[in-house]
């Protein structure tokens, strides 16, 4: 994720969020949050572990990366479905991005779900 000014906070310790999909059928949606590593928006985050996302780790968490002086830790979470290699059924999908839009509205944020260019893939 690029943040262009790690100062400008959409909550208290995070700078950005990102809720979208690769162009496979079944889709699922993974959420991509961008944080200040000493502060991590851990009420957000908590309310990722109750609607079922679960941190991807690539094998372990990403290491803390400094812009402008300011350290953001990069977080992934994903939620399998129950189709075939953990893609998401009609229903799940209908249910969960429901979810997510509520839980960040929770938080005053408004997220469009989308899908990933082919260059973001690579």
């Amino acid at each position: 994720m690029y943040i262009a000014d790690p100062t400008d906070e959409l909550i208290p310790g995070l700078l950005d969020a990102d809720v979208a999909t690769s162009p496979n059928d079944p889709p699922t949606y993974g959420v991509a949050l961008a944080c200040h590593a000493d502060r991590l928006p851990q009420d957000l985050i908590d309310g990722l572990s109750v609607i079922g996302y679960q941190e991807s780790v690539f094998p372990e968490r990403l290491p803390p990366y400094a812009r402008q002086g300011i350290p953001i830790q990069e977080l992934y979470f994903d939620k399998p479905g129950s189709t075939t290699f953990g893609g998401w059924t009609a229903a799940e999908h209908k249910e969960n991005i429901k979810a997510l839009k509520e839980l960040f509205l929770r938080f005053g944020l408004v997220v469009k779900p989308r899908t990933r260019t082919l260059s973001e893939m690579l």
